[in-house]
């Protein structure tokens, strides 16, 4: 059941998001850490986030031209989906074992 609600809950995180070759525009700002930033045509940032073996997502739609950022689309939305549902004693417990690093 758990798996199956994870599921659904990651379909409609897909849908929030343009991703790759969703992202129907001439051309978009790049930002990020690991990219050039400035704007591209779409083209050039769907290679350039291909080169890194990562994920072109649109994250400000409405900006023009929209902005996009070079990342690991399926970790980031894990990740996005672990922190949602840690409950307090798992955060502290991380927090403390981070500390210890």
């Amino acid at each position: 059941e758990e798996n199956k609600s994870f599921c659904m809950k990651n379909d409609s995180l897909k849908e929030q998001y343009r991703i790759n070759e969703r992202i129907r525009v001439r051309e978009v700002r790049l930002v990020g850490d690991n990219v050039e930033q400035g704007v591209f045509p779409i083209s050039q940032a769907l290679k350039i986030a291909e080169d890194q073996g990562l994920d072109l997502v649109e994250i400000s739609p409405n900006a023009a031209p929209p902005v996009c950022r070079v990342i690991d689309y399926q970790k980031s939305v894990s990740y996005t989906h672990l922190r949602a549902h840690e409950t307090p004693e798992h955060l502290v417990c991380r927090l403390l074992l981070e500390k210890k690093k």
